[in-house]
């Protein structure tokens, strides 16, 4: 009906592949441990009393990004900013 293989199905239904590993879109470019990286950055630089603007933080993670050869100098949007925000709650905008 919706065109989807026979063998996808098959494979869901005998638990070959988890519903849980397979995710949609491009792989992230950071990974967990080089996201936690930039957020102790930022909480510490905060703690100190210098914060970063939006701008600032999209700029450093696109430098983070170059700098781990994962991206050419393409700078990260203000979307992928509010999506960071978004997996880690413990930081907020001042």
């Amino acid at each position: 009906m919706y065109g989807m293989p026979f063998t996808t199905l098959r494979d869901r239904v005998d638990s070959r592949v988890s519903v849980d590993t397979v995710k949609n879109g491009p792989a992230p470019l950071l990974s967990l441990s080089k996201e936690q990286l930039l957020v102790e950055h930022l909480k510490g630089l905060a703690r100190v009393g210098y914060g970063y603007t939006r701008a600032e933080i999209c700029t450093k993670a696109s430098y983070f990004v170059v700098f781990l050869g994962k991206r050419r100098e393409k700078p990260f949007s203000l979307k992928w900013f509010y999506g960071f925000m978004g997996w880690w709650p413990e930081l907020k905008v001042v």
